[in-house]
């Protein structure tokens, strides 16, 4: 069984913050109300920072030496269910959202209360695999996972309020 590298999961996780910044982008063009707009619009400039970061880190740590491939749907599958067996769920959704984007080209997202829903799916998803990350990485490297990790937890405690909203209509 092929472990993935750190190169690979930074990978994993700099993917991750581009389709969040698209999926989000998605969610502001076809969002009627300004409120949701604008919770979308915070999300996805918070998104764009995290996808800057872990570009950061990758040219600085690994610079033109890191290969550009992401590894493969099992090799992710494998490697997380070593880590964690629990874990054996995020990577179930990280090779559906993630790698074919399958799930969001075809998750049946109309509502806003749907797309709200997907988003906080996706949002712990996220803290769960960034956790694993920052757990497996140099100690200096840990802080900027530390902040990644808070914002993202402030992603979902705000789309959870936006849902209750949204089911007390």
């Amino acid at each position: 069984m092929k472990n993935l590298s750190i190169e690979s999961l930074y990978q994993i996780a700099q993917k991750m913050e581009q389709d969040a910044v698209v999926f989000y982008q998605k969610l502001i063009d076809e969002s009627p109300e300004d409120s949701h707009k604008r919770l979308f619009r915070l999300i996805q400039s918070e998104e764009k920072k995290h996808l800057y970061t872990f570009n950061e880190i990758i040219n600085k740590v690994w610079g033109n030496k890191l290969k550009r491939d992401l590894p493969v749907e099992s090799e992710i599958t494998s490697f997380l269910f070593e880590v964690d067996p629990k874990i054996i769920k995020v990577a179930n959704e990280l090779s559906n959202i993630y790698f074919s984007n399958a799930k969001l080209r075809s998750s049946g997202v109309h509502t806003i209360l749907q797309s709200i829903e997907f988003s906080i799916e996706n949002e712990l998803l996220a803290i769960e695999f960034y956790q694993h990350l920052k757990n497996m990485l140099h100690p200096r490297l840990r802080l900027p996972m530390d902040r990644i990790i808070q914002q993202e937890n402030g992603h979902h405690d705000k789309l959870i309020t936006a849902k209750n909203k949204l089911k007390h209509l």
